[in-house]
């Protein structure tokens, strides 16, 4: 995995890599972040609540928007047998390509399409379940996803949608300026770093009923993982210009001398629905 602090230039957003992934080197970006939040405990615990709020069954038809390298769809597969489908469906045509590759031998029942999540090539009423996880932060307009995750569902059916809220992101640091900073500055890296808190009004005025609203605490300690998981030392680098204060909060962070380890957190909000 190559170090998350590598940049060439001026380092784009983490937002910005994840909307282009496929130009430049931004794919490894991703690639890396995806792989590093799977390392993490309560990152792996969040997922597993999502799929069982699912309520998945055998012979389920599910689409998983946003499917990145494809860690849910084959779990969903695994979970739904051989007479169920999951289909993935993400923007980047490197992570599909990506996504291809893992599928082990002897799980037909799942598959990946390049396409967009606001336009999906699917029928009308021909799903069960439907699963979106940190897509809609990227777009610029999220609720035309919504609003085809209801027309590919079929009545009853069930969807679920995780977007971290990143005006939640805490960093233990006594400097509360500089933190403050380096805070707004990565929520605003994102199309819709706030998000989060909007998922049940957006569910309900697409038309979704029985809409309930949970949350999940990501956490990170150590700054290796901390710089993995908030690109913490590339934000600072952005930042023009760049304040001497914000310079030295970094550097205390980096400190390996302080007696206890930094910790960071960011709130998954995690919404289910019906169609």
């Amino acid at each position: 995995m190559r170090n998350p602090k590598e940049s060439t230039d001026v380092p784009v957003s983490r937002g910005d890599a994840f909307r282009q992934a496929d130009q430049g080197r931004n794919i490894h970006d991703v690639v890396d972040t995806i792989e590093l939040q799977y390392t993490l405990p309560s990152f792996r615990a969040y997922k597993k609540a999502v799929l069982a709020d699912l309520d998945l069954r055998p012979d389920s038809a599910v689409a998983d928007l946003g499917s990145g390298l494809g860690h849910d769809v084959l779990a969903i597969g695994a979970t739904i047998g051989p007479t169920g489908s999951c289909v993935g469906v993400d923007l980047s045509a490197r992570l599909v390509e990506l996504a291809r590759a893992r599928v082990p031998d002897g799980l037909t029942n799942v598959s990946f399409t390049v396409g967009s999540a606001d336009d999906l090539d699917l029928e009308e009423s021909s799903l069960d379940a439907v699963k979106a996880d940190r897509l809609l932060m990227h777009l610029d307009e999220p609720s035309r996803v919504l609003a085809e995750a209801y027309r590919v569902l079929r009545p009853g059916g069930r969807m679920a949608l995780v977007e971290p809220d990143c005006g939640t992101v805490t960093i233990t640091s006594a400097v509360r300026a500089a933190t403050r900073r380096f805070t707004d500055a990565w929520c605003d890296g994102f199309r819709h770093g706030w998000i989060g808190r909007d998922l049940p009004r957006m569910a309900r005025q697409a038309g979704f009923r029985d809409v309930a609203l949970s949350g999940h605490l990501v956490t990170a300690e150590g700054f290796a993982a901390v710089d993995a998981l908030l690109d913490v030392s590339r934000t600072v680098a952005r930042l023009e210009p760049q304040p001497a204060s914000l310079t030295t909060w970094l550097a205390t962070l980096q400190d390996g001398a302080a007696p206890d380890p930094i910790t960071a957190t960011v709130t998954m909000f995690h919404i289910t629905a019906r169609r």
